[in-house]
């Protein structure tokens, strides 16, 4: 007698999750063989509840210290388990959080798909005991904001940004396309928001920093627009701390998500 076997293909569902996480707590996004990041979290508890070999696929990469309060992530999975969303909330860190947790089709992909990504970075005039873990301070009243003003400007008119970026020799050019960049006073802090089809290595912190200088008259407008013009290199030491950065939206639409293009330093 013959015998006939049958494999049945398991069928793989993708799913996409939208969290948010203290960057205080983790070495960054990325898996790191010894180091604990937000990606090796949330891959050994979802692994733990679907009891399958699980990869997350993030939005991008932040680096240590660098929170997001809107980060988009994707991951296949053979398993189905009701409540998934709530019970991978009960067994991850307080430090993240998924507020979502769907099916999507499968060529979704939470990186490639995205059309534009936008950053948020916090400054405080003073020190506060309760938020100094998300906020650079800088006594920034006395700021000269005619200048920070066009250089913010700057900006959206220029797309070569390795002057304001990390070097890295994988990437075949600095190209970026900034469609905002505008600052607002909220009380006794600002918050810089800038919006762009994709960002490099330490741009957004090289950003901040650069303009923060130029208000305190430590950097001209000259060499602030030969760094955007020319990739005149600035120094180092403009490299703005982590901790008040954000990664703040990620949109999968081609339609630019911007509410206001103004500048109001209060």
């Amino acid at each position: 007698m013959k015998y006939r076997t049958f494999v049945m293909m398991m069928q793989v569902s993708r799913y996409k999750l939208t969290l948010s996480y203290d960057g205080q707590a983790f070495f960054g996004w990325q898996v790191q063989p010894e180091d604990r990041t937000v990606q090796g979290v949330l891959q050994e508890n979802l692994e733990k509840l679907l009891q399958e070999k699980i990869t997350v696929t993030g939005c991008g990469r932040t680096d240590r210290g660098v929170h997001a309060s809107y980060y988009v992530a994707h991951f296949d999975a053979q398993k189905e388990l009701d409540n998934l969303l709530y019970r991978l909330n009960k067994m991850l860190p307080d430090e993240v959080i998924v507020h979502e947790c769907m099916p999507v089709a499968a060529d979704f992909h939470a990186r490639y798909a995205a059309r534009w990504r936008t950053y948020k970075y916090h400054i405080a005039n003073k020190r506060n005991p309760f938020t100094y873990r998300y906020r650079w301070v800088q006594a920034f009243d006395q700021w000269n904001w005619t200048s920070i003003q066009e250089g913010s400007e700057m900006l959206i008119k220029y797309d070569d940004f390795q002057a304001m970026s990390k070097r890295d020799d994988s990437l075949e050019h600095y190209h970026c396309e900034v469609v905002q960049a505008q600052w607002d006073r909220q009380g006794d802090e600002l918050v810089f928001t800038i919006t762009a089809r994709r960002f490099l290595h330490n741009m957004v912190r090289r950003i901040v920093g650069g303009l923060s200088d130029l208000g305190q008259g430590k950097l001209s407008i000259v060499d602030w627009e030969s760094a955007l013009k020319d990739g005149k290199l600035l120094p180092k030491s403009l490299t703005a701390p982590p901790q008040g950065l954000f990664l703040a939206g990620i949109s999968y639409e081609q339609a630019l998500p911007i509410e206001s293009d103004s500048t109001n330093n209060g």
